[in-house]
């Protein structure tokens, strides 16, 4: 088992970024890229002002960290640098964005949405098998143990990584 090394793999991510925005766009990368350990619900995001201009890439730890997850994580670099491309040449450069959404396509890019999370999840199933997963195990307490698909009492199963999970055949 290896060390994360949190500065390399900045380096590594800043190298990948360059080359795919010098040879896509013909542009310079100007922001850094940035490993968060806070993100736990995305897997990478794409900072700017309110003036429009970029301030940073950032990818979630989560997949840059996790072994196997090494394409997520340049996929998900690769999402980002087309937001950062687009907002510098003054382009639209939302999700929703037809311009963006055209941009990814051609590249081969994928859209939000597309790579699977990495946060570990808690699994709750009921007395039919109907599982049901959440990022907060929290929200079923709140809302009383029962699934609205069939009204059955859930049954706590535990907290699982987004590997075992995959293995279950449940992602």
């Amino acid at each position: 088992m290896t060390t994360f090394n949190k500065a390399q793999a900045e380096q590594t991510l800043t190298k990948i970024a360059r080359h795919f925005l010098k040879k896509e766009f013909g542009l310079e990368l100007t922001v850094p890229v940035e490993v968060s350990g806070r993100m736990k619900s995305v897997l990478g995001l794409f900072y700017y002002n309110r003036q429009g201009q970029p301030l940073s890439i950032k990818i979630a730890k989560g997949i840059v960290a996790e072994e196997g997850r090494e394409v997520d994580a340049i996929e998900t670099l690769k999402h980002e640098c087309v937001h950062y491309a687009l907002c510098v040449k003054g382009l639209p450069f939302s999700d929703d964005d037809q311009e963006f959404i055209d941009t990814c396509n051609r590249l081969g890019v994928p859209l939000t949405g597309t790579c699977k999370g990495f946060a570990d999840q808690h699994l709750w199933d009921c007395k039919h098998g109907l599982k049901t997963l959440a990022k907060n195990n929290m929200r079923y307490h709140e809302k009383g143990s029962y699934y609205k698909k069939c009204g059955c009492k859930l049954t706590y199963r535990g907290k699982y990584t987004h590997k075992q999970l995959e293995e279950m055949g449940l992602l």
